[in-house]
């Protein structure tokens, strides 16, 4: 620890001692700071911060004050604290950048074991590898190489192509080794480097030949199972493949014109806005009923009224149930086009018919609403049997 003679624990009990003053914990905190390591600035500063609120607290108490020799000693030791939490503040993040770039340097190694790791891995996988793996390797190592890899292609049918970090352009064995692959192929082969650039696989080399992107994207899908997007010099395999489709849409016959749309029965054409229609009756006649309860109890008390309102709250589950689903349902296929696709959407909406019939006939709240003693005629079950009825005839 820094010799700082202010912060001494026995200074300040003998002090504390001759003038008679009751310690509040000030000389257990200097002693365990003195015994605390250098390197331990987190425990260090929570120590500081605690000798500064107690030195300070006891600078303030009444039996201090009047004491001028201690009042002058614990505004040192609070001096001295300060001084210390700067210190310290100052060794901590000193200590934490130096750790930071520990990390750093050891991350950097760490990645750097492992670059050479894979490349030792692919160097032994190339020794007995076929040609498409080591084909498939390179492809793989090359997106995220720092430098252009080297590449021999051949041009004409069956094509081959061989890609290596080494330089193969005047290698002999390469240049058999695509000869094997490109079904014995003498003609010289192209060369040059190659590189991915924004995920496209980019191949540079003097006249290229017009298509040759294309064919070698195709070549690629169909011997590595890869799918790489690729370019010859400025030329993409897609800006091929649009020409090509350009000038055969040009020359091609003119499309049938489609099939006139499947008609939309009149039943099934308003059966959306029946439905909520429906929907808009069921809610008025509620609310008239809720409207009639509230009346009837008005003058009754606030706990009965509160029960009251928690209780018909229930009669909104109706409609809940009945909701605007079907209504979409039938709307979706009023609006296709499509045959099948109507059929298969009807099909949702008959389901959801058949829900709703199930739930009308069994739910017992229904039958309470209809015979409510209120005065309000709803006539639930009656509106909503006859219009799924209805509903039913819509999608039939």
């Amino acid at each position: 620890m820094p010799d700082n003679k202010e912060l001494n624990d026995a200074a300040w009990k003998n002090l504390a001692q001759k003038n008679k003053i009751k310690d509040n914990g000030l000389q257990k905190a200097l002693a365990t700071y003195a015994d605390l390591e250098e390197e331990d600035h987190e425990q260090r500063l929570k120590c500081v911060a605690s000798i500064l609120q107690l030195a300070s607290n006891l600078k303030k108490a009444k039996e201090v004050a009047a004491n001028s020799e201690v009042v002058k000693y614990l505004a040192n030791v609070i001096s001295a604290a300060d001084s210390e939490k700067a210190v310290v503040t100052k060794e901590a993040a000193a200590a934490a950048k130096a750790e930071v770039e520990a990390k750093k340097k050891a991350d950097a190694a760490a990645r750097k074991d492992a670059e050479d790791e894979d490349e030792a891995e692919d160097e032994e996988d190339d020794e007995t590898a076929d040609s498409i793996t080591k084909l498939k390797n390179a492809l793989r190592t090359l997106r995220t190489a720092k430098a252009p890899y080297f590449f021999l292609v051949c041009d004409v049918k069956p094509y081959g192509m061989i890609i290596s970090k080494k330089d193969i352009r005047k290698n002999s064995q390469a240049r058999k080794e695509l000869a094997a692959l490109a079904g014995g192929s003498t003609r010289p082969p192209k060369f040059g480097d190659c590189w991915f650039d924004n995920g496209k696989l980019v191949f540079e080399m003097e006249k290229p030949p017009s298509g040759l992107a294309r064919i070698l994207q195709k070549w690629i899908k169909e011997n590595t199972g890869l799918t790489v997007k690729v370019m010859v010099g400025t030329e993409s395999a897609e800006e091929e493949d649009q020409s090509t489709a350009d000038s055969t849409q040009a020359t091609a016959p003119k499309p049938a014109p489609p099939a006139p749309p499947e008609p939309v029965h009149p039943v099934l054409a308003k059966a959306p806005e029946d439905w909520h229609k429906t929907r808009k009756d069921i809610e008025n006649v509620l609310k008239q009923l809720k409207g009639a309860i509230h009346k009837e109890f008005a003058d009754q008390g606030e706990d009965l009224v509160a029960d009251i309102e928690k209780n018909l709250a229930k009669l909104d589950a109706v409609l809940d149930k009945l909701d605007a689903r079907l209504a979409v349902s039938l709307d979706k296929a009023r609006a296709t086009h499509d045959a099948a696709a109507r059929a298969a959407e009807l099909k949702t909406s008959k389901s959801l018919i058949i829900d709703y019939i199930n739930y009308v006939k069994s739910e017992p709240l229904i039958a309470h609403i209809d015979s409510n003693p209120f005065g309000v005629k709803t006539n639930l079950k009656q509106t909503l049997s006859a219009s799924l009825t209805e509903m039913s005839h819509a999608i039939a």
